[in-house]
């Protein structure tokens, strides 16, 4: 899989995509289509085979973006040992210059089955200094050479230096039958490792580009996904900041802006935020543009008047919109609806909605979990808060505005209106709470 960061490939992609059981990830072959690609898939427990057997292999190929996107031409090869697939596991990464200098010539020993040289080659280096491909080199030899010990210690560093980068992918699964093997780490803990070393190197990497002379609206957008990642909600929003600075006429990152700093505590400075993106963007007729104003500046019950806003537009987006768009502009009718202070209303135009999934389905289910509240309807909307829970991606739920020490967050969670879900959902979780106590105390008092 030789698809770049840039090009949206992503830390899950990739040949282990084959086997994740996720149809979400993929692997792919652009952009070198017309080369030659291989993927090797050891076997979780070897197999006896006689020469009457015959193995049978079933491919199932189920992604609903490509349905009709198959194999080309094919063969199918098996190998004898699991010696021999880290062998030409090694052998592609030599092929594909994942290695340099000394690497390569261990690698190549290793290939050959010779792990004498190799480790003759390793003993002048400096053990201490070792990178992360240094680090599975030596602990590859180490099990060759059945040093079981050494080869323990070594993948431990493995697993610890994972935390700040990651290997090139040609290196994955050979890395994952070390940990594997020698700590115990099960597939998933390893793709979180993963996940958490390329974010530190993606962040470090466009920090040197901003820290020169490549300094974008398009690499601080980068950097502040990054920091959305690891919960940094400050970072993010000063980055969104930067890329309105550098870039004010797109819509998109005023939106991420102002959701960011909502997130990290920052009520103040996101109502100046809104006044400053209702001033650049006065006036318009762009449907899309006017709804990302008006649902961020709905964000807080007190940001913006929704007299200020360009209303009419999106009112009138929601029936001459194209069927895709239709639902994201219903779902922003409703906010509007209940920030006017008309919650019925709201509730019809969630019913307007052909269906309740996604980013605008949670957004339309909290807003119409607020209106049932301010309506006295208690129980239906404890269910519609329920039900946009089951939507929005549960650990959005769990994120404090500072402090955050947890996995990196998926990219997928992390987008603006999923954002503005959840920033709304916990509006209505205290409202519904709130009102629920008065409701209880007046119960009470009615009692005595």
């Amino acid at each position: 899989h030789k698809r770049s960061p840039a090009e949206g490939a992503r830390p899950s992609d990739g040949p282990l995509a084959v086997i994740d059981g996720d149809q979400g990830t993929f692997w792919d072959i652009w952009p070198q289509t017309g080369s030659p690609h291989w993927l090797l898939l050891p076997l979780a427990e070897s197999i006896q085979v006689t020469g009457e057997d015959r193995i049978i292999v079933k491919m199932d190929f189920r992604d609903s973006r490509w349905p009709e996107a198959k194999l080309g031409c094919f063969r199918l090869s098996a190998a004898p040992a699991r010696s021999s697939v880290i062998k030409l596991q090694l052998a592609g990464a030599i092929g594909n210059a994942h290695l340099s200098g000394v690497d390569t010539l261990v690698a190549a020993h290793l290939v050959s089955g010779n792990a004498a040289l190799a480790a003759e080659l390793l003993e002048p280096t400096i053990e201490s200094d070792d990178s992360l491909v240094r680090l599975l080199l030596r602990a590859t030899t180490q099990r060759m050479q059945d040093d079981a010990e050494a080869a323990r210690e070594t993948a431990a560093r493995f697993v610890e230096s994972l935390k700040t980068e990651t290997p090139p992918r040609s290196l994955y699964e050979p890395g994952f039958d070390l940990v594997n093997e020698f700590i115990g780490l099960d597939r998933q803990h390893f793709s979180i490792l993963l996940e958490q070393g390329w974010t530190h190197q993606e962040l470090a990497r466009l920090s040197r580009q901003l820290e020169g002379d490549m300094a974008s609206a398009a690499t601080y957008r980068q950097r502040a996904i990054m920091f959305a990642r690891q919960g940094q909600w400050r970072k993010n929003a000063d980055d969104s900041l930067q890329a309105v600075k550098l870039n004010p006429g797109d819509r998109r990152d005023w939106g991420v802006a102002a959701s960011a700093l909502l997130m990290a505590g920052e009520d103040e400075e996101y109502r100046q935020h809104c006044r400053a993106m209702l001033k650049q963007f006065k006036g318009t007729v762009e449907i899309p543009v006017a709804d990302t104003v008006c649902k961020t500046s709905l964000l807080l019950a007190d940001g913006v008047e929704p007299s200020e806003l360009s209303i009419r537009v999106v009112r009138n987006g929601a029936t001459s919109a194209s069927p895709g768009f239709s639902p994201w502009f219903t779902a922003c009718n409703a906010l509007i609806s209940y920030r006017q202070g008309q919650p019925a209303d709201a509730i019809e135009w969630t019913n307007k909605m052909p269906r309740l999934d996604g980013e605008p389905g949670a957004l339309a289910l909290v807003v119409r979990a607020m209106s049932e509240a301010k309506l006295g309807r208690l129980e239906d909307a404890e269910n519609s808060l329920a039900a946009a829970q089951l939507l929005i991606p549960v650990e959005l739920g769990v994120l404090p505005a500072v402090g955050y020490s947890g996995p990196i967050l998926p990219q997928a969670s992390i987008g603006h209106d999923w954002l503005v879900a959840e920033i709304l959902r916990r509006e209505a979780e205290m409202l519904i709470k709130s009102l629920s106590d008065t409701k209880s105390d007046s119960d009470v008092q009615t009692h005595q």
